[in-house]
C-alpha cells in the first residue's frame, strides 16, 4: 500500500509531457451587447412595415368609404353639381324677363337649376306709376309664392284719381289739380279725370281752362253728362241761360243718377223766368237728395212766385238749418225768410 502511494505521489509531481491542446475562442458566437443590438433593430424593422401596412389599408378603407358614400349621395339627391353647371351652360344667355311666377318642380334636380339661372333684370318702371311695387329678392322657397306685377294703367290711373280726391277733400286744390294734369298726359280720354279737373277750374273761375277740358272730353264722349253739366254751368255763369237750356234739354240721363244735371236745368229755367218748370224740377231733386239746401232754396223761390208762403217759409227754414249748404245759398234763404215773415 504505501508502496502504490509513493508512485500515485511521484506521478503527481511529473510535468505533463505534452502541452495541453487549449479549447477554442468562441469567436462565431455574438457577445451580449450584440445579441441586444440585433434585437432592438429587428424590433424597428418590424414597427416600421407594421405602421406602413396600417397606413396603406387605412388610406384604402378610406377611400371605400368616400366611394360608397358619393355612390349613395348620388342615388339620394340625383347628379351632382357639377353636372347642374354644365348644363346651365348650355342654356340660353338672352335676358329672361319673368312676367309670372312658375311653381316650382318636386324634383331636387329642377331646383338646383332654378337656383343656377343668370338673375333677369328688373323690368323698367312705368314713368307714370309713382307708386309701383318693387321688386324684392327673397330666397326662393317652396312654401313661399310671391307675384310682384307692375299696376296696369287703370289701377294707375284709380290710384292718382283717388289721391286727387283726396287733396281736393283736405283742401289742397293745386295739388289735386297737378295729379289731374299728370293723368291726362297718359290717358287723355279719362273723362272722370275731366270732370273734376273742369270742375276745380270753374271754381277759379278760370273759364278758359274749363271750356278746353271740356271741349276735348266732349271730343272722346259726346254724350257724358257730367261733361254737358259742367259746360251748361259755364254758359250760365257767362249769363247765357238760354244756351245752357239748349244744351242740356238735348239729352235726357237718369235724375237719380244725375241731379246735378238736372239741378242746372233748373237753376238755368228759373234765371229765365220760367219759374213754374224750374218747380217742378227742384220737387223732384228733393226727393232725390233732401239734404241739399241749394234744392230747397230753388223748391222756396218757386212756391213764393207762386203764392204759397207757407210752404216756401217752410222751404226756406231747410235751406238755412243744412250745416251743407253754401253759405250765399243761407244768406238768400235767410234774406226771403226775413221778407216772409215780415
Amino acid at each position: 500500500m504505501s508502496l502504490l502511494n509513493e508512485m500515485l505521489h511521484d506521478l503527481a509531481k511529473r510535468e505533463p509531457s505534452k502541452q495541453l491542446i487549449p479549447l477554442p475562442n468562441p469567436t462565431s458566437s455574438p457577445s451580449k451587447k450584440a445579441r441586444m443590438a440585433i434585437i432592438v433593430l429587428c424590433g424597428f424593422v418590424l414597427a416600421l412595415f407594421a405602421f406602413i401596412v396600417l397606413l396603406i389599408t387605412k388610406q384604402t378603407t378610406l377611400k371605400t368609404i368616400t366611394t360608397s358614400e358619393n355612390k349613395h349621395a348620388l342615388r339620394k339627391n340625383g347628379p351632382r353639381i357639377d353636372v347642374v353647371t354644365s348644363e346651365v351652360k348650355a342654356l340660353p344667355t338672352e335676358k329672361i324677363n319673368i312676367n309670372s311666377y312658375i311653381e316650382p318642380m318636386s324634383s331636387p334636380y329642377s331646383f338646383r337649376v332654378a337656383l343656377q339661372l343668370p338673375a333677369s333684370e328688373d323690368e323698367p318702371f312705368n314713368d307714370w306709376a309713382d307708386t309701383q311695387n318693387e321688386i324684392q329678392n327673397e330666397p326662393l322657397t317652396s312654401s313661399v309664392n310671391k307675384v310682384y306685377t307692375p299696376l296696369t294703367l287703370e289701377e294707375w290711373h284709380d290710384a292718382q284719381l283717388n289721391k286727387a280726391i283726396k287733396a281736393i277733400e283736405d283742401g289742397f286744390d293745386e295739388r289735386a289739380v297737378e295729379i289731374l294734369e299728370a293723368i291726362l298726359i297718359k290717358m287723355p280720354n279719362a273723362v272722370d279725370v275731366r270732370e273734376n279737373l273742369a270742375s276745380l277750374y270753374l271754381s277759379f273761375g278760370d273759364y278758359a281752362r274749363t271750356t278746353r277740358i271740356v271741349s276735348e272730353g266732349l271730343k272722346y264722349s259726346p254724350a257724358d253728362a257730367a261733361l254737358i253739366t259742367i259746360k251748361a254751368r259755364l254758359l250760365l255763369d257767362q249769363g247765357k241761360a238760354e244756351e245752357a237750356i239748349k244744351l242740356l234739354s238735348g239729352f235726357r240721363p237718369a235724375l237719380s243718377s244725375y241731379p246735378d244735371f238736372y239741378g242746372t236745368l233748373a237753376a238755368a229755367l228759373q234765371s229765365e223766368g220760367r219759374v213754374m218748370e224750374a218747380g217742378s224740377l227742384y220737387k223732384a231733386l228733393i226727393q232725390v237728395d233732401p239734404d241739399n239746401g241749394q234744392y230747397w232754396l230753388g223748391y222756396g223761390i218757386s212756391l213764393e212766385h207762386n203764392h204759397k208762403l207757407n210752404q216756401a217759409i217752410e222751404a226756406y227754414t231747410k235751406a238755412i238749418q243744412n250745416p251743407d249748404s253754401d253759405p250765399s245759398v243761407r244768406n238768400y234763404a235767410e234774406n226771403h225768410l226775413k221778407t216772409l215773415q215780415g
